[in-house]
């Protein structure tokens, strides 16, 4: 088996509430449900249900307010990224485009989930098993919807049922894929990463398949062979350090990037480090582009425009958004960038200070 020593590892810290519980609460039972809709290719009969708790996660940021912005106001930013994001992935399935609202639900989940993951509390939504338990989804769709709930260990459990499969399964290369996520994003496990493709290694892999393993192997034994974690450095020395890796645009090299400066990210809108985290934070994960993290890349470098109105680094995070967003809907037709897309872009570019 697999994942036999991978599911000791220890979880991220446990999820807090941001908001009053019905709200938290009605939220979480929209994204599971929205999850378990666009867990396959959504069919036009399943439009209007997806429709209903898209608006029922709009009502989510009205949760954030008063004393709760003023203990932690970054959360304002957040909230208010988030309804324009669903407001935007309700636009994208009015206009048609299915298959990205599939990935911007996870999108979504991640938002929310991101703000439960400081150290404050106990768990809550611990009834999320008996939830998962009563929708018929496959493994590969039941080790998403709980990764993207932060069910980390019970997600490798289900990556486990298809990679213990046979290597040609069409969900093997994505629970692969969404396995170094969990493991190396997520955990920050070195050992546990390695374990994992050691035993993958042994497999009869495609050439391709092969090839790709064998690099995300050097990338590990690298990591594991640094003097310092990431975690340990400085301010100044983060940011050196994820530059690099960054720009090295290997997988396991983005994701540790990604980790790390999402914990280093003050919450604090007016802290001077934020923007400048924001824009590496956006260049790592549009080099990535994984399910897992679907277009966090526009979200990241969207808060950087917002935040920092007419400044150099606004119009550095705006020509990426840019570059990004004209790159997602250029195609052999050529680029066509919906109506509302292009009015986001425009307004960035007026916030930005761009003609």
């Amino acid at each position: 088996m697999i994942f036999a020593t991978l599911l000791s590892a220890t979880l991220l810290a446990a999820p807090p509430p941001t908001a009053p519980k019905t709200a938290m609460r009605g939220a979480f039972d929209s994204l599971t449900t929205l999850i378990w809709l666009t867990s396959g290719p959504l069919t036009p009969e399943q439009t209007a249900d997806v429709k209903r708790e898209l608006s029922a996660l709009e009502k989510v940021p009205h949760a954030l307010k008063g004393a709760q912005l003023t203990r932690e106001p970054g959360l304002g930013a957040v909230s208010s990224l988030f309804a324009q994001y669903v407001t935007q992935t309700r636009t994208r399935l009015e206009f048609g485009d299915r298959d990205a609202v599939r990935y911007r639900v996870r999108t979504l989940a991640s938002l929310c989930f991101a703000c439960h993951s400081r150290e404050q509390v106990p768990a809550d939504f611990s009834d999320a098993e008996q939830r998962f338990s009563q929708l018929r989804l496959s493994p590969l769709e039941r080790a998403r919807v709980l990764a993207a709930t932060r069910q980390f260990d019970l997600a490798l459990t289900s990556y486990r049922q298809v990679l213990d499969g046979p290597p040609d399964h069409p969900d093997f290369a994505r629970a692969l894929e969404e396995s170094l996520v969990v493991l190396v994003r997520v955990k920050g496990d070195a050992a546990a990463t390695l374990t994992l493709l050691d035993a993958v290694t042994k497999l009869p892999l495609r050439e391709p398949q092969r090839v790709l393993v064998s690099s995300w192997r050097t990338d590990v034994k690298a990591w594991q062979a640094e003097p310092k974690r990431l975690e340990e450095l400085q301010r100044e020395e983060l940011v050196k350090a994820c530059s690099a890796l960054v720009a090295s645009r290997g997988d396991v090299p983005l994701l540790r990037a990604s980790a790390a400066l999402t914990r280093a990210l003050p919450l604090d809108p007016k802290d001077k480090a934020r923007g400048e985290l924001l824009l590496l934070l956006g260049e790592a994960s549009s080099a990535l582009r994984t399910p897992l993290l679907w277009d966090l890349d526009l979200l990241y470098l969207e808060a950087c425009v917002r935040e920092n109105v007419k400044t150099p680094l606004a119009s550095k995070c705006a020509e990426r958004f840019e570059e990004r967003l004209t790159l997602g809907f250029t195609g052999s037709s050529g680029t066509h960038i919906p109506p509302d897309e292009q009015r986001r872009l425009d307004e960035l570019r007026a916030l930005a200070g761009k003609k």
